[in-house]
């Protein structure tokens, strides 16, 4: 876990940019944790945070998250629909910092952010149902 802790904040910045990135991200290792937030009978009763409505002049939304617990948290952002291909999140995996953010000591005017903006662009006909879920393993 020290291992892709470090990988994520030294490589990429813990951002996963693509479904394509994170297509080849899950053939590797999904967290089972993340695989239960891909469970639509699971996330669907439990209560619902916000609406995102998608029409002619609005394509695509900016949610943004934030942790609440005093430790880093990975989360995995997913749409839950028949068609995935309709919805692009971007990005779909990433890293929070603990609640209040935390310092970076390789360049100070940087420091680790404890949110983080996720985008969801909807492509395809108006008026489906969808579920988006984000989530940390602490959730």
């Amino acid at each position: 876990m020290g291992q892709q802790f470090a990988e994520s904040l030294y490589g990429s910045g813990g951002i996963v940019e693509s479904c394509s990135e994170l297509e080849e991200e899950l053939e590797e290792d999904l967290p089972k944790w993340a695989m239960r937030l891909q469970n639509f009978l699971d996330q669907s009763v439990k209560p619902v945070m916000a609406t995102l409505t998608f029409d002619c002049e609005t394509s695509t939304h900016v949610i943004s998250i934030k942790n609440d617990e005093r430790s880093w948290e990975r989360y995995y952002a997913f749409v839950l629909y028949d068609d995935r291909r309709v919805f692009r999140v971007s990005p779909v995996t990433g890293s929070l910092a603990p609640r209040g953010g935390a310092s970076n000591v390789c360049d100070e005017s940087k420091p680790y952010s404890d949110s983080a903006a996720i985008s969801v662009e909807f492509s395809g006909e108006r008026g489906v149902d969808a579920l988006l879920v984000v989530g940390t393993e602490a959730e």
